[in-house]
């Protein structure tokens, strides 16, 4: 049994300097685990430094059987079973072994040797807490951080630990609540798919506070600067929520499956909590964006990321533009940023560009191959084998004319490359199961083209025949090489799909399910001055939008159809456009019971001149991965569009219809 240390420390650990008073205190530095197991067994009890909530797991259900010195937990056999006794009842000398003998033997010879045996078995038991446990303890004038560095050392002979998992020592050492702040955290974003290890949060609160990865510099940090920073970090509402959301709903990162490094956030972290406010405009977005999708695609944090991650945060703290800077070390580092057909040859499921196709394919707005059905962000996909390696094994010849062979790595590696690969439902996966491509493409390509299209698979059929799979891969490698340069690029340009609005058509339309005329955001046309209830109605017109099915609000026209333009709306604003769009934010987030940032469902208000006058168009998203709720006169409500105007969903229809609307 490892050793037990104990750290005798000054009251002002306890936040006090009477010491006369309140006096030294032992903490229980290593071996507590053990200790309280053996606590529970011996004595029966909750030990004192515990209470019984703060247990994940109590022990003393387990069963010690004294013929075989098996152990087991109890099940209903087993409690019936005269030979399964309570471990804590053998160290209370509650076993009586003569009364168990009489029970199990047939004659006078099996009950002396079964006494025999049970009570050797019991004092093996019972000889536990006899043993002597090595204690050691340092010296009163030890300072928790030279415990922490003790421990390490002798540690060393165990499962070592790393830097971050000292640095949270040294952390909890000056504020003792950390971790379970921490472990919080951790669980909320885990129920929302982003899974990280402590280690991650750790190197968070590193970066954030030192500005750097240099371990060290945390382990002096004052409890006022961690809780601080922390706060920054995880309240609601907080950096990680506005990074999480940004990733689900902006960047096509639905859960940490799609991430092939988890340190590459921490830059994204730091950038966002190191600028005054988390907003900032689409370009930039986009630039950050970028950055991101290179480090994960070249693997930036493949190798020694501590270091890496030391130079990318130098950049991000004192750079006046940093993103070009962190894209400009990948360059440096992999020579080039354009992706090749070759990087895809025999690359599979654990390549981080298997991850970039993931979010390649969730960019192009897959659909499902069967129904022809968009699929939401939230469904999940499946990776499908285009060619069934059931089928290319025995079938398929490589370019040396040889069959394919499941015992040749080079041919295990063709057979299971991405560009092998299509992201489909679990239903079409199931129903497609080892058909060949020669055999289902045909169908998927006549009802649903687009489908093919959207996952850059060949539309050649003589592509689709399995003789013919060594060109299938190197058109399709080509393709998909060429669709990730592509997806980069157009974030550099900051180009935005044309949905094909026509203003003039909109403005011409009959409101309806999808679209709503308000003929002024904030000025009152009747008392001719500004009121806010205005503002508060327009926005609720959004949010019933997110719940539905999206739509258009339209500012500056009135219920008729008349354009009347926004200018006495400007006129408030200091004909200023852009604070326009700053009451409708602000109004949103005052509003909005909800994290996600209002840009992600209205990215870009639009301005245009129709017939002399200037209108606002405001597209608005349909919201897939829940419902937003509207805070109006101290109340929660959920807006919805019914017909050609909004309401309030009743209280008693809200469950129905978030079950039907989101599953």
């Amino acid at each position: 049994m490892a050793s037990i240390i104990r750290l005798r420390m000054e009251s002002a650990y306890l936040n006090t300097t009477d010491r006369d008073r309140v006096g030294l205190f032992k903490v229980l530095l290593d071996g507590q685990q053990r200790l309280t197991v053996l606590y529970l067994f011996i004595k029966d009890e909750i030990p004192p430094y515990y209470e019984e909530r703060e247990l994940s797991h109590d022990p003393r259900d387990l069963y010690y059987n004294i013929r075989n010195e098996d152990f087991q937990y109890a099940t209903e056999q087993i409690r019936k079973s005269p030979e399964w006794v309570r471990v804590t009842d053998c160290f209370s000398d509650n076993v009586d072994h003569i009364d168990i003998a009489d029970k199990v033997s047939e004659n006078d010879t099996e009950f002396r040797d079964l006494i025999g045996v049970y009570d050797k078995n019991l004092d093996k038991i019972q000889d536990i807490a006899k043993r002597d446990i090595p204690i050691q303890n340092l010296d009163k004038t030890s300072t928790v951080h030279e415990a922490i560095e003790v421990f390490d050392r002798i540690n060393t002979e165990g499962t070592p630990l790393n830097q971050a998992q000292i640095t949270l020592a040294h952390m909890s050492a000056q504020w003792p609540y950390i971790r379970r702040n921490i472990k919080e955290k951790q669980l909320e974003l885990k129920e929302r798919g982003f899974d990280f290890e402590l280690d991650f949060y750790v190197k968070c609160i590193v970066a954030i506070t030192t500005k750097g990865m240099t371990y060290e510099q945390a382990y002096d940090l004052k409890k006022e600067t961690l809780k601080s920073k922390w706060t920054r970090l995880a309240k609601n509402n907080g950096v990680f929520d506005f990074l999480f959301n940004i990733l689900e709903e902006e960047a096509y990162i639905p859960d940490s499956s799609y991430l092939s490094s988890r340190t590459v956030l921490i830059p994204l972290l730091a950038f966002l909590e190191n600028k005054e406010e988390l907003a900032f405009p689409r370009e930039e977005k986009n630039h950050l964006f970028r950055w991101m999708y290179l480090a994960l695609m070249w693997g930036r944090y493949s190798g020694s990321s501590d270091s890496d991650l030391d130079n990318d945060l130098d950049y991000i703290y004192s750079s006046s533009d940093p993103v070009d800077e962190l894209i400009e070390e990948i360059r440096q580092d992999k020579g080039r940023l354009q992706v090749e057909d070759t990087d895809l040859r025999q690359t599979g499921r654990r390549s981080r560009f298997y991850e970039m196709l993931k979010i390649l394919t969730r960019a192009n707005d897959p659909i499902d191959w069967k129904t022809g059905e968009p699929l939401n962000k939230s469904d999940s996909l499946q990776s499908h084998h285009i060619f069934p390696t059931s089928q290319l094994y025995g079938n398929a010849t490589d370019e040396d004319g040889r069959t394919y062979d499941s015992d040749i790595t080079d041919h295990r590696q063709r057979a299971n490359e991405i560009a092998n690969r299509a992201l489909i439902t679990p239903r079409s996966n199931q129903k497609i199961s080892n058909k060949l491509p020669s055999d289902y493409l045909p169908e998927v390509a006549e009802i649903h083209p687009r489908a093919l299209e959207g996952q850059f698979i060949p539309t050649e059929e003589s592509l689709w025949k399995i003789e013919n799979y060594e060109e299938f891969l190197a058109v399709r490698r080509e393709r998909i090489a060429d669709e990730f340069n592509a997806f980069i690029d157009k974030l550099i340009r900051g180009e935005k799909e044309d949905d094909g609005v026509d203003p003039e058509e909109i403005v011409s339309r009959e409101e309806g399910k999808h679209l709503e005329f308000k003929e002024t955001l904030l000025y009152h046309t009747y008392k001719e001055s500004p009121d806010t209830e205005l503002r508060a109605q327009a926005v609720k017109e959004i949010c019933a939008f997110m719940n539905t099915e999206g739509g258009y609000l339209v500012i500056g026209v009135s219920d008729d159809g008349t354009v009347k333009g926004i200018d006495r709306d400007l006129k408030l604003m200091d004909d200023d456009i852009q604070k326009f769009e700053e009451q409708l934010e602000q109004e949103a987030k005052n509003r909005f019971d909800s994290p996600t940032p209002f840009s992600v469902y209205v990215e870009d208000l639009q301005f245009p001149e129709i017939n002399g006058k200037t209108v606002c168009i405001i597209p608005v998203n349909f919201r897939p991965n829940g419902p937003v709720y509207y805070r109006e006169n101290e109340e929660t409500r959920l807006p919805v569009r019914s017909g050609s105007s909004s309401r309030n969903l009743p209280a008693d229809q809200i469950s129905g219809y978030i079950d039907d609307r989101w599953g």
